[in-house]
C-alpha cells in the first residue's frame, strides 16, 4: 500500500522519522520510517511517498527500547543509525528520487505513485493497511521537496577522509569538499565544494571559525552519495550568541526570513490610497454602523505592542442582573479587499513577526499601525462580538433576545492599558494612572476591570 505524507525527522533519535499519511485520524499511529535506506534520502519537511512494509521485509528494522544516539548543535543524521552503518547504506541500491536521480534505468515513475495512492485513498488508513495505522514504511518518491528546498542554517568545517570533522578546523590547499553542520539535529550534514567563490568567501585555505552560522541550502543528493551537495546561499549571518546572528537564524530555520523584505511600492501606494480614501469617507461609513464611539471601551495589550488590534467594554444590567461584555477587533477586512495586493501580502507573510527589538508586520504600517490600531482617543472602524453572562453563576446567556450577536461598529478607545498594570490593580497595587479620554475616570475604568474579573 502507498501512502502521501509530510516526513518529520526525530530530533531526539537521529535514525528514525515519522510520516502520517493524508487523512489519518489524530490518535492514528504514525508510519515509522527506520535508517537512511528506508529514508531514502527525504528531508525533514518533505512530503513523500512511502511504501508499507511487509512484516517480512522489515529486515535488520527491529523495535528496541531506548532512544537514539544524542547530538549536540549540529547533530547530523549521518551518526544517526542504530541498525545500519554507513557502508551498508552504500552497498545498497536505493530507488531513485525523481529529482536527484543519477541513473535512467532506477527513476521512479512519480506520476504513476501518484495515481496509486490516488486510487488508494478513498479507504481509510486503517483499511488500506490491513486493519492499523502505523508499522514500518519506506519513502519510494518524494512528491514536494518542500524541506529539501528550505535554506538551512549551518556550521562549516573541514571534511576529513574518515568522514568527521577536522578537529583543528584547518582546511588545506588539496581539500576539494568542506561539510556543513546544521544548527536543526533533524536536517542532514551537506558537503560544499571548494571552488573559487568559497575558497573567496572563506579566505581558504586557512582556518574556519566553528562557531560562525552560514546560510545553506541543498543543490542535489544523487543515489550514490551517502551525503546530500550543498551551497552557500546568502552572507554569513554572524557568531553564534549574537543577538543580530540568532535573530537571522530563527527567521531562516522557521522560514520567516522573507518578512525582511521591504513592502513594494505599489502595495505601499495600494494602502496610502487606502488611507486617504478612509479618511475622506469616514463618517459616511459610520452611519452604516453602530456608533459606539461614546461608549468607555479600552484596550489591554503588552506593554511592548505596537498595533492594538482589539478592544473591550463591559455594563451592567442591574434589573436583569447581567454583565453585557463587548469585544471589538479592528475590522481590516473592511480595507483589505479580496485580491487586492495588501489582501496577497497578508496571505503570503501571514501573521507579524515579533521579536526582541524589533516587529516585521504583516500589513504596511499605514494599516497595521494607523487604521487597523484601535489607539486610544482615535475614532476607528470595528467588527464587534456580544454576549451576557449571569452575574450571579458566571454563565452565558445563549437564548433570548440577549443571546450573543455581532455587528459592524464605529468605536474611540478611551485608554490603552497593558497586561502588568491590569494584573496590580488586580492585586491591589497602586499604578501609575493612565490617561482617560472622552470625559470618563480612572476609577470608572478600575470598576470596569473588576467586574470583567
Amino acid at each position: 500500500s502507498l501512502f502521501r505524507g509530510t516526513l518529520v525527522a526525530s530530533s531526539s533519535k537521529l535514525g528514525t522519522a515519522h510520516v502520517k499519511p493524508l487523512g489519518a485520524k489524530p490518535n492514528d499511529r504514525d508510519f515509522i520510517i527506520k535508517g537512511k535506506s528506508a529514508r531514502n534520502r527525504a528531508f525533514h519537511g518533505d512530503v513523500v511517498i512511502v511504501k508499507l512494509l511487509a512484516e517480512g521485509e522489515f529486515g535488520h528494522h527491529t523495535i528496541r527500547k531506548g532512544g537514539g544516539k544524542s547530538g549536540g548543535r549540529g547533530g547530523a543524521v549521518e551518526d544517526d543509525d542504530d541498525d545500519e552503518d554507513e557502508e551498508d547504506v552504500d552497498r545498497r541500491k536505493m530507488p531513485a528520487l525523481v529529482e536527484n536521480s543519477d541513473s535512467e534505468d532506477e527513476v521512479v515513475n512519480l506520476g504513476a505513485l501518484r495515481r496509486a495512492v490516488g486510487t488508494s485513498a478513498d479507504k481509510a488508513p486503517q483499511e488500506r493497511s490491513g486493519g492499523s495505522t502505523g508499522g514500518f514504511a519506506k519513502v519510494v518518491a518524494i512528491d514536494d521537496p518542500k524541506g529539501a528546498q528550505r535554506v538551512i542554517v549551518c556550521t562549516l568545517h573541514p571534511n576529513e577522509r574518515n568522514g568527521g570533522v577536522g578537529a583543528d578546523c584547518v582546511v588545506k590547499e588539496t581539500d576539494t569538499l568542506l561539510r556543513a553542520m546544521p544548527t536543526d539535529k533533524r536536517m542532514p550534514w551537506l558537503l560544499i565544494q571548494v571552488n573559487d567563490v568559497t575558497r573567496k568567501v572563506l579566505n581558504l585555505p586557512g582556518k574556519l571559525d566553528p562557531y560562525t552560522m552560514w546560510p545553506v541550502q541543498m543543490i542535489g543528493w544523487k543515489e550514490t552519495s551517502s551525503l546530500p551537495l550543498g551551497r552557500l546561499k546568502g552572507q554569513c549571518l554572524g557568531q553564534a550568541g549574537d543577538l543580530d546572528a540568532e535573530e537571522r537564524h530563527a527567521l531562516i530555520e522557521h522560514q520567516l526570513d522573507e518578512h525582511e523584505a521591504e513592502f513594494k511600492e505599489d502595495l505601499l501606494d495600494e494602502v496610502n490610497d487606502l488611507v486617504k480614501e478612509s479618511q475622506r469617507n469616514f463618517e459616511s461609513e459610520v452611519l452604516k454602523r453602530n456608533d459606539l464611539r461614546q461608549k468607555r471601551i479600552f484596550t489591554i495589550d503588552p506593554a511592548t505592542a505596537r498595533d492594538l488590534d482589539d478592544a473591550i467594554h463591559v455594563d451592567f444590567d442591574r434589573e436583569r442582573q447581567e454583565v453585557e461584555v463587548g469585544v471589538h477587533i479592528a475590522d481590516v477586512g473592511h480595507f483589505v479587499h479580496l485580491g487586492s495586493k495588501a489582501d496577497k501580502e497578508a496571505q503570503f507573510r501571514t501573521t507579524s513577526v515579533y521579536l526582541i527589538n524589533r516587529v516585521l508586520p504583516m500589513l504596511p504600517h499605514a494599516l497595521c499601525n494607523h487604521l487597523c490600531s484601535l489607539n486610544p482617543n482615535e475614532p476607528k472602524l470595528a467588527f464587534s462580538a456580544f454576549f451576557r453572562l449571569s452575574l450571579e453563576t458566571g454563565e452565558l446567556i445563549e437564548t433570548g433576545p440577549y443571546k450573543p450577536w455581532f455587528q459592524k461598529t464605529a468605536i474611540c478607545s478611551v485608554c490603552r492599558l497593558n497586561y502588568d498594570e491590569v494584573q496590580d490593580v488586580l492585586d491591589g497595587k497602586e499604578i501609575d494612572k493612565p490617561t482617560v479620554y472622552a470625559g470618563y475616570t480612572w476609577e470608572q475604568i478600575k470598576e470596569d476591570i473588576f467586574l470583567l474579573y
